[in-house]
């Protein structure tokens, strides 16, 4: 009868351990979400004897981000919290499982991050005819904006035929840990101000809402105009005197092969000055190098004419 039931439970065993081959039986939702809460709990679990719990895995559409580790309870129940949870830890959070006499199996959570905008980048640049001045915000927000309003010297910029202020869906450049620097979908705010209209000394603010907050971003156009002149300068600077150092470098090369050329041929004469004579039919001739002279349309080998 024990025989029959230790039989049992081991077939019993390895169907459950055969159904996790997948991560079926592994309990984890598929989406987690932080409403600016404190800290966040992914908790993943196990119900296979035997089975040991590794570490987490953080990526981002498959790009490895980071490596964790949470808290284990009785080898069944694996917690991972994220304290000051922000859009740094968005992305993919894989637990994985070691299986007794079998792979390891894993399940995967997606953490969303809802808050505040996020910018990411902004950029002011103008025609080349200065007939108009573009500025743009990209920034990542989850949930979508509920406004977006800009600003020049805290006065309110309406709408109007001096003014185009839209706004798309655009891949933006978004920080995670470690300084890693991912793709997503989030927004570009442009505002394009037509001619006598803008101000070249003005601050500009872009002021972004959503449900948990407001976020601004300001632009000091006369200091972002002196950056790119001074950067625009520094690569001038920086060209020219990669040319002249490449140029230097040209004309000691060319000096150095001079030079080269003028010592080998000095080694040259200098060997012919010390090179062995042969008398050959009461004529002096130089010698060659492969002991063989060609006199009167016949070869003579130098060792005969010594022997001689």
């Amino acid at each position: 009868m024990k025989i029959l039931v230790t039989f049992f439970v081991l077939i019993s065993l390895g169907k459950e351990i055969q159904t996790c081959q997948e991560g079926d039986c592994i309990k984890l939702e598929r989406y987690t979400y932080s409403n600016s809460e404190p800290s966040v709990d992914l908790e993943c679990s196990i119900n296979v004897p035997g089975a040991r719990p590794r570490s987490w895995i953080h990526s981002f559409k498959s790009k490895f981000i980071r490596k964790l580790w949470g808290r284990v309870f009785n080898n069944t129940r694996h917690v991972l919290s994220i304290p000051f949870c922000s859009t740094m830890d968005i992305g993919q959070y894989t637990c994985f499982w070691d299986m007794p006499g079998n792979p390891s199996i894993n399940k995967t959570t997606t953490l969303i991050v809802n808050g505040p905008a996020i910018v990411s980048s902004h950029l002011v640049y103008t025609r080349t005819t200065w007939t108009e001045m573009n500025l743009k915000v990209m920034f990542y927000s989850h949930p979508i904006p509920t406004q977006l309003q800009w600003y020049v010297n805290d006065k309110e910029i309406k709408p109007g035929p001096k003014y185009s202020q839209p706004i798309y869906f655009e891949k933006v450049s978004l920080r995670l840990h470690h300084n890693i620097h991912v793709n997503i979908s989030g927004y570009t705010a442009y505002l394009t101000i037509y001619k006598d209209t803008y101000d070249p000394a003005g601050v500009y603010r872009c002021v972004i809402e959503n449900k948990y907050g407001t976020t601004e971003e300001i632009i000091n156009v006369k200091e972002e105009m002196m950056l790119q002149k001074t950067t625009k300068e520094s690569v001038a600077i920086i060209g020219a005197v990669l040319g002249a150092a490449l140029s230097s470098i040209l004309f000691v090369v060319l000096l150095c092969c001079v030079i080269f050329v003028k010592k080998m041929r000095r080694k040259n004469t200098a060997k012919k000055t010390d090179s062995p004579e042969l008398e050959v039919n009461g004529l002096y001739q130089d010698s060659s190098s492969d002991g063989y002279m060609y006199i009167d349309d016949c070869l003579t080998d130098i060792s005969s004419t010594y022997s001689e």
